[in-house]
């Protein structure tokens, strides 16, 4: 059995440091690229959420290999969930989008897509609800929705954030 298929039992077992420590034994240089995404997925999946450390070593190897892997589903979707851990959903969005297109009914990806970034987005506007009518009392005269032609307040005037910047209506 070759030292990648060990690496899918191991996987299997969630036995992620077995993974780690069999991988890093062999010098960097010496690593295929496959090896060090197998490295990165075991370092993602032992990580908790916010451990930062683990989720940047992971990226470290697997920006290495970017040209290597160009549109390739794992190392996409590898990307996306470090970034996604680490509390840059902007960054992940871009790396699952790509995963999407390579896989496009891929069920792992579009979950961890739609669910959590559907929370956080549900997340986000509620705050933002919250203090809403702050943000009007502390808004310029001239960029108040009511003179903008909005009587229901910023969160039902989407299209005002839809203009670019410096456009008169």
């Amino acid at each position: 059995m070759t030292l990648w298929e060990e690496c899918q039992v191991w996987h299997e077992n969630d036995d992620f440091q077995k993974i780690i420590d069999a991988i890093e034994a062999i010098p960097a240089d010496r690593r295929t690229p496959e090896l060090d995404s197998e490295l990165a997925r075991a370092y993602n999946n032992l990580a908790a959420p916010g451990d930062r450390k683990l989720y940047e070593k992971a990226i470290a190897l697997l920006e290495r290999h970017k040209e290597y892997f160009y549109g390739d589903y794992y190392w996409n979707f590898r990307m996306g969930y470090a970034y996604y851990y680490m509390d840059q959903e902007g960054t992940a969005l871009h790396y699952f989008e790509q995963a999407l297109k390579a896989r496009p009914d891929d069920q792992d990806t579009q979950e961890l897509f739609e669910k959590n970034f559907r929370e956080r987005t549900e997340h986000a506007w509620a705050a933002f609800l919250e203090i809403e009518g702050t943000l009007i009392r502390l808004l310029p005269h001239w960029v108040m929705p009511s003179v903008l032609g909005c009587e229901k307040g910023l969160s039902q005037c989407w299209w005002l954030w839809m203009k670019p910047c410096g456009s008169a209506y």
